[in-house]
Order: C-alpha cells, then sequence, then structure tokens
C-alpha cells in the first residue's frame, strides 16, 4: 500500500508564505512495452500471516438467527461455502464485513445497519474471530482478534475489539479510530471491491468490463487512488502548515507589538521621572514665585508713588501759571456804567409803557369780544322770535280750521299704544335678563366640566396609547426571544436564517464570503453586562460584512431576486485581527468584557463602535465622578450597569455631559446567554397590559359620553345665551322706539282751544323782537367806536417797539464789551478751580499709594522669609541663589501654570500606566511567549521543510510505483490468459482513466479482439484472470467473492475453478479464500488446501437452534 506520509516547502522565512501549488503528477505511463523482461512477483514461501478468519458467529442476522461457521485455517486456505438459493450463504459474507466495522451500503442489503437486523427481534449481533499470529502480527492482542458488535434497531452500534487467548477474553479498545488502526496494521480493506466481491459487483462485473469500470477497479483495489487522495489531503495539510504559519506570524507581530507597548511605557515611565525631577524644580520657583510677585507689587506701589508725587507738582506748577495768564491777559476796557444804566433805564421804561398799552388793548378787546357775543346771543333771540310767531300763527290758523278733538283723540291712542308696547318689550327684556343671568351662573361651570371631562379624556387616551406601544413592543421582543429559542440566528431578524442559506448556497458567486450576522460571533464575558454592551453593539448586531462592492452587489442582487429585505450591509477589507491601542489593565472596557470568534466581526465592531475606548462602570455616581474633569486617557465615554452614559472631560479638555437610561425596561435581545427570566417577565408584563387594556377601553368610553354630554350642555348653554341676548336688543329697539314716541308726543304743547292765548302770545313776541332789534343798533355803535380805539392802541405800540430797538442797539456794543471781560475772568478762575481739586485728588492719592507701599513691603519680607524657611532643605536650580535675583525668576502665574500642567500630565500618566512591577512582569511574559512563538514557527518551518522534502520524494517515486504495479497486473494477466492457449495485454491510461484488455487466440493471425466479440465462457475466463491478476499484485489476509460462476457454462465453469483453486492453493498459500457459490461444488479437484462448507436450508438450521443454543456449520467435505 502507499504511504501516507506529508511532505512540504518553506519559502523564505522572512517573507510571506503563499499557499503551494501541487504540482501535477504525470498519470500517462509508458505502456508500450514489447519486451516485458521484468517482472514483480511476490514470494510465494512466505509463512502464515495474521488476520484470517477463524469463525464467523450471527444472532438475529437478517435470515439467521442463531449461527456459527468456523475455518479450519491451520489446514486449508481456500474454502467454498455452498447450499441453496436463500440458505443465507450471502448474509454470511455481509455478516464479515459489517462484523469488522463496515457500512450498510458496503454490501447492497440496506441503507442502515438497523435493516441487516432479522424480522421481528430488536438487537443483532456478530462475532468475528481472527487469528494473530505470523509475520506482521499485533503482539498486544494475542493469538486471537474477536471483533464483536451489537446492532439496535434504534440505530445504534457497538464494537468491540478484544483479544482471546486460551480461554481469557481481554476487552481492548471501542473505538473506531482504534479499530480502524488495527484493520489497517492487518492489511484488511473493508472498502476494496477487490476482496469483496459481493453478489451485485460480481454481476456487474461479469456483465459489463467496459474500460472505465476495469480502471476503477484496478484504480481502487491497488490503492492507487488513496494514494493519490492521501498526497491530496499531504498537500491540504502542507497548506494548512503555511497557514499555522502565517497565523504564528501575526500572533508573533501582536506579540512583539504589544512588547513593544510595554516597552513603550517602561520608557514613559522614565519620562514620567524626569517630569516628577522637572516638578520638583518647579517647586522651589512655585515657592518663590509669590515673594518675586510681593516684590512687583511693592516696585508697583513705590512707581505709582513717584509718578503721583512728581503729578503733584506739575499742578502746583500750573495753577500759578494760570494766575499769571490771568493778570496778564486783563484788559483795560473803558466802560461808561452811566451810559449803559441811562439806556437800560430808557428801554425799560418803555418796556413799562409798552406793557400797559398791551393791558389796555387786551381790556378793549374783551369789551369788543363781550359785546359782539352780546349781539349774536340777540340775534339767535330775534331768530325764536320769528319762529314763535310763525308757529303761533300755523297754530291759530289750525284751531281756527276745526280738527281740535280729532287730534286730541289720536294724540291720546298714540300715547296709550306706545306705552304698552315699551311695557312690554321691557317685561321681555327683563325676563330675557334674568335668563341670561342663570345661564351665566351655570355656564362657568359646565365648561369647567367639559374642560375636566376633555383632560381625563386626554389622559386615559394617552395611557391607552403608551400602554397600547408597550405592548407592541413587547410582543416584538417576545416574538424575537420565541425565534432565537428554534434558531439563534433568528434573533437578528426574521429572515436571517435565509440570508445565510442564501449566502451558502451561492458561495462561488463571492470573491470572499460575507461575514454575518455580525452578532453571531459577539459574546459577552459577563452577563451583568449584557444590557449596557447591547446599547453600545446593539445596532451592528444583524449586519453582514462584505469584503469588497461586487461582493455587496452580488448580495443585494441574490437578496432582491429572492424578494428578501435587504439587511445592513456593510464593506470592510477583509484583513487579520485589529491591533487596538489598550487603555490601562485596571481599566475594564466593553473590548475587555466582548469576546469576538472572527476577525472580520472583530474588526468591523472596533472601527463601528470603538469599544477599546469605551469604560465601563458599576455606578451612575461613579461614572459622574471620573469622567467630569477626570476622564482617563484614551476613554471617549463610559457606560454604566443601569445603561446610562457619560462623556467624559478631562482638565479643560472636552466636555462633560450624562445621559441617564430612561428604558423602564431593560430587555437583552443578543448578548444574553439565557433570555428565559426575560421572557417570563415579558409574557407576564403583556398579560397585565392585555387586562389594563380593556379597562382602559371602558374607562375611555365612559370618559368619551360624559365629554360629548358636557361639550352639549356647554354648546346649548352658548347658543340659548345667544338667543336671549339677540331677543334682548331686539326688545331694547321695540323700548326704544315706543319711549322715543313717547318722549316726542309728550314735549308738543297739549291739544285745546288757545285761540285767545296765541294771539296774545303773537302780539308779545312781536314787541320783543322790535326791543331786541333797538338793541342791536346800539350795539352796533358800541363795537365800531372800539374797533377805532384798538386801531388807536396797535399804532401807539409799534412806536414803542422802534424806541426800544433803537436804545438796544446803542446798549450792545457795551454790553459785549463788558461780557468778554467777565468771560475771560471765569474762564482762568475755573481753570484755576479744577486745579485745585486735581491738586487734593492726587493728594489723597499719594497718601493711598504711601499706605499701599509700606503694606506690599511688609508683605515682601514676609514672603521671603517664608520662602527662605520653605527652601532652606530643598536644591538651589542653577542659576540661582538664596535669595533669589528676581529678575531671573519666571512670573508666579507662569510656574503655577507650567506646575498645575505638569502635575495633571504626571498623575494622567501614573493612573493610565501599570506599575513598572506589572511592566517588567509583562515584558518578561511577552519575552517568553515571543520565544515560545519563535521556537514554535522555527518549529513549523523545519515540518514545512521535512512535508515538503517527503512530498516531492514521493512524487518522485509514485509514478515509477505505479509503473511496477502496471507491468506487475500485465504479466500475470499474460500468465493467466495463457491458460486458455490466449496471447493477452492489458493497456491501462491514466490520462483517460481506462483500462482496454487485448485477446487474440493462440495461433490465430487474425488481429486482436475485442472482449466485446468474445463467447460468454471467454468473457467469464477473461474476468477471472483480471480478478487473480489483482489479487496476485494486491495483498490481503482473505479474500472474498459471491456468487462468481452464476453466469458461466459447467465447461468455462470447470476451468475457472481449477484455475482458482489452484491459484488460492499454490501461489497464494498465505492468503485465505472464501468463495459463494449457490451451484454444486462435488467436481472440484482434490487439494489438502481446500474445504468446502454446505449452508443447510433455514427451516432446518432453525429446527436445530430451536434445541442448541448455539448453531455450528462446519466443514462438511474435504476435498
Amino acid at each position: 500500500m502507499a504511504g501516507s506520509d506529508a511532505s512540504g516547502a518553506r519559502s523564505d522565512a522572512d517573507g510571506a508564505l503563499p499557499p503551494r501549488k501541487r504540482r501535477h503528477v504525470e498519470r500517462q505511463d509508458d505502456e508500450d512495452f514489447e519486451d516485458l523482461d521484468t517482472t514483480a512477483n511476490v514470494d510465494d514461501c512466505r509463512g502464515q500471516i495474521p488476520g484470517q478468519i477463524i469463525s464467523i458467529s450471527m444472532q438475529n442476522f437478517m435470515c439467521h438467527e442463531n449461527l456459527t461457521v468456523n475455518f479450519d485455517v491451520e489446514n486449508a486456505n481456500c474454502f467454498f461455502v455452498g447450499g441453496a438459493n436463500g440458505s443465507g450463504k450471502s448474509a454470511l459474507l455481509s455478516a464479515l464485513n459489517i462484523g469488522l466495522g463496515g457500512g450498510a451500503r458496503d454490501n447492497d442489503r440496506g441503507s442502515s445497519v438497523k435493516d441487516y437486523i432479522k424480522e421481528g427481534t430488536n438487537t443483532a449481533k456478530t462475532q468475528i474471530i481472527m487469528t494473530n499470529i505470523g509475520s506482521g502480527n499485533i503482539p498486544e492482542l494475542g493469538p486471537k482478534i474477536l471483533f464483536e458488535r451489537t446492532i439496535s434497531r434504534t440505530g445504534s452500534s457497538t464494537l468491540v475489539v478484544k483479544s482471546l487467548e486460551g480461554q481469557k477474553m481481554i476487552e481492548h479498545t471501542r473505538k473506531m479510530k482504534d479499530i480502524k488502526k488495527i484493520l489497517e496494521r492487518l492489511g484488511i480493506q473493508l472498502d476494496n471491491p477487490v476482496f469483496w466481491m459481493t453478489q451485485d459487483r460480481c454481476r456487474q462485473f461479469l456483465n459489463d468490463i467496459k474500460p472505465e469500470k476495469l480502471f476503477q477497479i484496478f484504480f481502487t483495489g491497488t490503492q492507487l487512488e488513496e494514494t493519490e487522495m492521501r498526497y491530496a489531503k499531504i498537500d491540504a495539510t502542507l497548506e494548512d502548515v503555511y497557514a499555522d504559519v502565517n497565523k504564528t506570524r501575526g500572533r508573533l507581530a501582536l506579540a512583539q507589538g504589544e512588547k513593544e507597548e510595554y516597552q513603550n511605557a517602561l520608557a514613559k515611565h522614565e519620562e514620567l521621572q524626569v517630569k516628577k525631577e522637572e516638578l520638583e524644580g518647579l517647586s522651589w520657583y512655585l515657592i518663590w514665585a509669590p515673594a518675586k510677585t510681593a516684590y512687583d507689587e511693592l516696585k508697583t506701589a513705590e512707581n505709582l508713588l513717584r509718578v503721583s508725587e512728581l503729578e503733584l507738582q506739575e499742578i502746583g506748577r500750573n495753577i500759578i501759571e494760570a494766575g499769571e495768564r490771568q493778570n496778564a491777559d486783563v484788559e483795560d476796557v473803558a466802560t461808561d456804567d452811566s451810559v449803559i444804566e441811562q439806556l437800560t433805564k430808557e428801554v425799560t421804561t418803555l418796556s413799562d409803557q409798552k406793557n400797559e398799552r398791551l393791558a389796555d388793548m387786551k381790556k378793549t378787546q374783551r369789551s369788543l369780544a363781550e359785546i359782539t357775543r352780546k349781539r349774536k346771543q340777540i340775534r339767535d333771540e330775534i331768530a325764536v322770535k320769528d319762529a314763535n310767531i310763525a308757529r303761533a300763527n300755523v297754530n291759530l290758523r289750525e284751531l281756527q280750521g276745526g280738527n281740535l278733538h280729532k287730534k286730541l283723540m289720536a294724540r291720546q291712542n298714540a300715547i296709550q299704544r306706545h306705552t304698552d308696547d315699551r311695557d312690554q318689550a321691557q317685561a321681555a327684556i327683563d325676563e330675557s335678563k334674568e335668563q341670561v343671568a342663570d345661564i351665566d351662573k351655570n355656564y362657568p361651570k359646565k365648561k369647567d366640566e367639559a374642560k375636566r371631562a376633555n383632560a381625563e379624556l386626554f389622559e386615559a387616551n394617552a395611557a391607552y396609547q403608551n400602554d397600547q406601544r408597550k405592548l407592541n413592543e413587547l410582543k416584538k421582543n417576545l416574538d424575537n426571544f420565541e425565534r432565537a429559542k428554534n434558531d439563534e440566528i433568528q434573533r437578528f431578524g426574521a429572515d436571517a436564517r435565509a440570508i445565510v442559506r442564501l449566502i451558502a448556497s451561492n458561495r462561488n458567486r463571492f470573491q470572499k464570503m460575507p461575514i454575518g450576522p455580525v452578532g453571531c460571533h459577539l459574546k459577552v464575558v459577563d452577563d451583568r453586562w449584557a444590557y449596557t454592551i447591547e446599547q453600545v453593539v446593539g445596532k451592528l448586531m444583524g449586519t453582514f460584512v462584505v469584503d469588497n462592492q461586487a461582493d455587496s452587489r452580488v448580495l443585494k442582487e441574490l437578496l432582491n431576486n429572492n424578494r428578501i429585505a435587504a439587511p445592513p450591509i456593510t464593506v470592510t477589507a477583509f484583513v487579520a485581527r485589529h491591533h487596538v491601542k489598550q487603555v490601562g489593565a485596571d481599566l475594564l472596557t466593553v473590548e475587555r468584557m466582548l469576546e469576538v470568534d472572527n476577525d472580520i466581526a472583530y474588526n468591523f465592531v472596533v472601527d463601528k463602535a470603538r469599544i477599546e475606548s469605551i469604560l465601563l462602570l458599576e455606578t451612575d455616581d461613579e461614572a459622574r465622578r471620573l469622567m467630569d474633569g477626570n476622564c482617563p486617557e484614551g476613554i471617549s465615554r463610559a457606560q454604566t450597569i443601569s445603561g446610562a452614559q457619560a462623556k467624559g472631560r478631562s482638565g479643560n479638555r472636552g466636555f462633560y455631559r450624562f445621559f441617564p437610561d430612561l428604558n423602564d425596561r431593560k430587555l437583552v435581545r443578543f448578548l444574553k446567554a439565557s433570555t428565559q427570566q426575560d421572557v417570563n417577565a415579558i409574557r407576564e408584563e403583556i398579560a397585565d397590559l392585555e387586562n389594563k387594556r380593556a379597562s382602559h377601553q371602558k374607562k375611555i368610553a365612559d370618559l368619551s359620553y360624559q365629554q360629548k354630554l358636557a361639550e352639549k350642555e356647554v354648546t346649548e348653554l352658548s347658543h340659548k345665551r345667544q338667543t336671549l341676548l339677540r331677543a334682548i336688543q331686539a326688545r331694547q329697539n321695540d323700548f326704544d322706539r315706543a319711549d322715543t314716541e313717547l318722549g316726542r308726543l309728550e314735549s308738543e304743547p297739549p291739544v285745546i282751544d288757545e285761540t285767545a292765548s296765541l294771539k296774545e302770545s303773537l302780539q308779545e313776541n312781536q314787541e320783543m323782537k322790535e326791543g331786541l332789534e333797538a338793541q342791536i343798533e346800539e350795539l352796533d355803535a358800541a363795537i365800531e367806536s372800539l374797533e377805532i380805539e384798538v386801531e388807536e392802541m396797535e399804532g401807539q405800540l409799534k412806536d414803542i417797539d422802534l424806541r426800544c430797538e433803537e436804545l438796544k442797539g446803542r446798549l450792545e456794543p457795551h454790553l459785549e464789551a463788558q461780557s468778554k471781560q467777565e468771560e475771560k475772568n471765569q474762564k482762568y478762575m475755573n481753570e484755576i478751580q479744577r486745579l485745585e481739586k486735581n491738586k487734593e485728588a492726587v493728594q489723597k492719592i499719594i497718601e493711598e499709594y504711601e499706605r499701599k507701599r509700606i503694606d506690599e513691603a511688609r508683605k515682601h519680607d514676609k514672603t521671603v522669609e517664608e520662602a527662605m524657611e520653605r527652601t532652606k532643605d530643598i536644591p538651589v536650580p542653577d542659576g540661582q541663589s538664596l535669595p533669589p535675583v528676581y529678575s531671573n525668576l519666571p512670573s508666579e502665574g507662569r510656574v503655577s501654570k507650567l506646575y498645575k500642567k505638569l502635575k495633571s500630565e504626571i498623575d494622567l500618566e501614573e493612573a493610565s500606566l501599570p506599575s513598572v512591577d506589572d511592566i517588567v512582569r509583562k515584558l518578561d511574559e511577552k519575552d517568553t511567549e515571543v520565544e515560545t512563538i519563535n521556537k514554535e514557527q522555527n518549529t513549523l518551518f523545519i515540518q514545512c521543510d521535512k512535508l515538503k522534502e517527503s512530498l516531492e520524494l514521493r512524487e518522485t517515486y509514485y509514478p515509477i510505483k505505479r509503473h511496477l504495479i502496471t507491468v506487475n497486473l500485465r504479466d500475470k494477466f499474460r500468465r493467466y490468459m495463457l491458460y486458455r492457449q490466449m496471447d493477452a495485454d492489458v493497456r491501462v491510461d491514466f490520462e483517460k482513466g481506462t483500462i482496454d484488455l487485448l485477446v487474440r487466440p493462440r495461433g490465430d493471425n487474425q488481429r486482436i479482439k475485442d472482449p466485446k466479440s468474445l463467447s460468454g465462457g471467454e468473457r467469464s475466463y477473461l474476468t477471472a484472470a483480471f480478478i487473480m491478476s489483482l489479487w496476485r499484485i494486491v495483498d490481503s489476509p482473505f479474500r472474498c467473492m459471491d456468487e462468481f460462476d452464476v453466469f458461466m457454462d459447467s465447461a468455462n465453469r470447470k476451468l475457472i475453478m481449477d484455475l482458482v483453486i489452484l491459484f488460492a492453493t499454490e501461489e497464494c498459500r498465505h492468503s485465505q479464500f472464501i468463495l459463494f457459490t449457490p451451484q454444486g461444488i462435488t467436481e472440484l479437484k482434490k487439494n489438502s488446501r481446500l474445504k468446502i462448507i454446505t449452508m443447510p436450508k433455514l427451516n432446518s438450521l432453525q429446527a436445530k437452534t430451536a434445541d442448541d443454543d448455539d448453531a455450528d456449520v462446519s466443514v462438511v467435505k474435504d476435498v
């Protein structure tokens, strides 16, 4: 059998290791050897070999209830098993194959091993005993090996291998892996058709000797096919080793990267020590900074005092100079005060005269206006008298016409009618007003009731809608949980499983298989954090990740063609797992709490959610405290167990914000290991909400009815009030009309006989008119006189104004000269007063600066004393002295700022860096890890070299071995065909996968015959010779062939039987042959190495087993 060792190759150790492409093994051998001077005969003189069958026992197996068949392997190696059809010969062959671990389909009798159980029973058992002595035996299993297999009706089966030595039986193994190794060491091949020729295989082979089938039997039987498959497997193993090398390189790069991180952390510790020394130096400056500040303040106070004293001296000089300028600028202006006094007096006298004339004119004008008014009044009275005279004349004419009685009755009737209308309107108005008052009293109450009803209805509807939303959400979550119980992928969407299957069935269309849903590759380490972490990555869980845009288009096309809603799809290059920068080991992040079993899913989650920068904290208070000003380096935000989120601020960088989680239900859809508790809680809440919904609906119906009723009452009251107001207005109009008519009638003079009085009134009005007209004439004369007097007064006033203007023109130059002198004097006085005030203010400032100078001097002395005390044990920095030169010191603000900044940097770095001991320990661990991985990598390189060398060696010798096998097959086949006086040859074409059998009867000059042109007997012999040739070149402890002679005539059958017996007993004495035939076997030649076993009929066998516990079929005839 061909070896199965693997070999491989390694490329440049520093470069990448690409997958190795297996070199093609040239399959076309040179088969055109005419001179076969080389043969590959096996040793025919070998002794006994292990693995020959001693006995086969069956219980409830196929047609046998209890049967044991023994083989005398000490005295024979060829066994013919005969018997009538239906006696269970083939069952014996199946029991041998199944009993050694064969599959149900290998025996062409059933699709499952339970099909081999006898009907009416529940279990079947087979026991196979074989030899374990001779060359190639297995010492640890003793001289005999027992294979015991039990088959159950449920389909389960067990196979046990035991060692037998005398009466001692020891169980060796039950593992199929170990059992296969035992069979392999003994050379037993359960699936090799050359050694297991069942009825169907014999029938197919004898009836159809096509070149393809001949090649397949040869290729499989000689295990050349298995050899090439193993070479391919070795090649794949080599590629796996290459992949392991690449993975090892990735691990090495990761470990070296982590080692570099720890080295950087150690370097940061050294930098931190330098910063601490720098901070210590800054502390000396910080101690002396207050003294410098005090010194600077003292100098500032002294400078201000000096400047103020100079300013005071300057003000004194300015006062003296202003007095001198005032004396120098006084002009000798001759001013005649008497002229100014005389002119002023005359102007005053004229002004008094003007005022008197104005007063007289106003008095006269008032008299004129009074007379004019009185004249108008008299004119009005004359008009009244004219009207009275006219009305009296009209009434007098009416009285003299005789209509007095009619007018009197009509007036009385009209008065009565209008009085009734007014009273009725007033009564209606009063009644309507009372109703309006009642409505106004009840309307606010009804309005409030309607508002309350509306508010209650709104709240009830809002509560119902809120509960309905909760109910829908809970049902959706419950549906997701229920789907996930049957198929966890369904957690990520109703179509998730369909999408996964669609991708799998179309894998050849993708350049790289899409990854998804991403959530399938995520697992939370601690369920306590499941809700919190799901808040971070929940939206990413259902995403599918593809390597490129082409794959994205293919996936979307598949989804569209299958009418599946597209899930979130992200395009990102499929690369090795990211090496993310980790924060301090004492900080718990989402990345450390999340297990991701796929590199692509890990990279996607890191890129999208930055999980390495999200801090996990137990409590909200801890998040508030840490993230408000103390946010660790590399952290972007924090999440708490409650679901709250906090944005970080560190010093003056960033903005602190806190967002509490307001969800009532903290359900975990994806990351929780067990969701049963959530499912139970959801079901209980759904039941509560269903009950609440019914009560809500009843409450809403009641409130809706009450609200509509209240609204209706308010509307009715409003409409009724408007109707009453309109009625009141209409009645008020009626009342006003009636009242107006009554007033008009009452104002008319009574209808009586007034002829005499009318005449007397007419005479009286006439006389009064004449008197008034006489008064008008007197008033007109008075008006004319007063108007003349007013004109004279206006002329006098104009003369006075002219005289005043003249006097003012003469007085003005004198007054201007006097005013200029007074303005100059006032200007100098104002300047002197201002300077005096400035002098007082500066004196006060000087006093204040003097006090401040004294205070600053004391403060400076005190700070110097304190600084000297505090720095007496601190080294003085280079370039400084005690006390220091203040000009060489930085400002207190700058020192303080530098100190705080450096202190903050040190604190942050100390908080973010592990301790030096931890770093050193981690570095040692990483050194060990790098060394281990290097050794592992070197080992893999060595394995690759060995595998490559081994595979190349085998690929070099494989064609030679294949050629030798072919040559040996041709040699044996030619020799066996000579028994029939035929020249024959075998042409093997490995490229086409065919074997052509070439036959020509000896002495026949005709051309080589095709096997199809041979007679049936010749074809049977031809196939038997081919099978024996294969048996000869491939070794096995035993060979089985069932009903190989059913299609042969007696002559050919006898010839082939003799040939097979000769082959088995002479050429292959070391191997066991078990041949099954339904035909007679009495004509076989005698041979001491041949035994015949006849299977009894089943009914007689079953009758025997009814009395005996174990039916034994032994050799019944020696030939």
